[in-house]
């Protein structure tokens, strides 16, 4: 049975709050604090959002995402930390990590697979297909009522997270919630041309790059691409642009797990991997000092392109039986 007493208690008795969630963020990262913050400034909760990295541009279109700040001033002082979508204190980084250390109390409320939280009270359902799902029901037995802001917010972490509803988490509870949102004022037209259709002409300049180093194994149902430092230069691009490339080797036929490598420095490569068909990718990552989800995992490895990439190739061939 899920026990969401202690964060509610938590929750209500907190007065200052610091809300972070993890780096290079995503809409259920940004949606959920958005989404939090707005229901404690409800409850005259004094609030502050949190995110080490600016905003990917196509999370502009939230409302009153100009709150996210990645500076903590130092003479700020709270009663009360959360963090969202993450557990860990590093995985938020930046100025949260010292201030984490400073509060009393530090609430989790997560949906990935953990190996630990640092959290003292912690909500983690890795079953949910979002932190924002769990925020929903969070928020339904606060009997906190839904405006179209807030259903919007939420709105956007299940779009993301469930890749538009294609993927195996959209199960019918989902469609049941993004039903209720809906019905609260979330629009989802706004939503999907603001995470899909923003994208300045560079990411397409960096794409085009990166598909020159597709490679597919079709003995171990797998494809992969790079990004090196030199393609961002060349293409006048920046990271964060690359977001959901892993969508393009992943929808070949015949491929089940899909990887994009990201270059760093010449010493250290960040890889995001997918994949579908029962395939529990989130294995590979956590051999390498990662996580995430099932079908959706990373991780950050210190050594050169080339070294990677023959570390994640043996790992999925030893995953795929190979």
């Amino acid at each position: 049975m899920k026990d969401f007493a202690p964060i509610i208690h938590g929750l209500g008795q907190g007065q200052s709050f610091l809300i972070g969630s993890h780096y290079s963020p995503d809409g259920d990262a940004i949606g959920s604090m958005l989404a939090l913050g707005n229901v404690l400034e409800k409850m005259g909760k004094q609030v502050l959002l949190f995110n080490r990295d600016k905003l990917p541009l196509n999370l502009a279109f939230l409302e009153k995402n100009q709150l996210v700040v990645n500076k903590i001033k130092s003479n700020l002082q709270f009663d009360t930390v959360v963090m969202l979508d993450c557990a860990q204190a590093s995985r938020v980084g930046g100025d949260f990590e010292q201030a984490f250390k400073k509060v009393s109390k530090s609430l989790c409320i997560d949906h990935h697979i953990l190996d630990k939280t640092d959290a003292q009270i912690s909500l983690v359902f890795p079953e949910a297909a979002s932190t924002g799902v769990i925020l929903a029901e969070l928020f339904e037995r606060m009997k906190v009522p839904l405006d179209p802001t807030l259903a919007q917010y939420l709105y956007c972490t299940l779009v993301v997270d469930t890749g538009f509803f294609r993927y195996s988490n959209a199960t019918s509870e989902v469609f049941q919630l993004a039903s209720r949102l809906v019905s609260a004022g979330a629009i989802p037209e706004q939503v999907s041309a603001g995470l899909e259709e923003s994208f300045p002409i560079e990411r397409y300049r960096l794409l085009k790059l990166c598909l020159d180093t597709l490679e597919v194994k079709p003995d171990i149902r797998y494809a992969s691409m790079e990004l090196t430092q030199a393609m961002l230069t060349q293409a006048k691009a920046w990271p964060d642009l690359a977001e959901e490339f892993t969508m393009f080797p992943r929808s070949i036929g015949g491929v089940t797990i899909s990887a994009v490598f990201r270059e760093v420095n010449k010493n250290k490569v960040k890889v995001s991997l997918r994949s579908k068909e029962g395939v529990d990718i989130s294995a590979v990552a956590r051999s390498f000092g990662g996580g995430g989800h099932v079908y959706a995992a990373g991780c950050t490895i210190d050594a050169p392109m080339a070294d990677v990439k023959a570390k994640i190739e043996a790992a999925v061939r030893k995953l795929m039986g190979k």
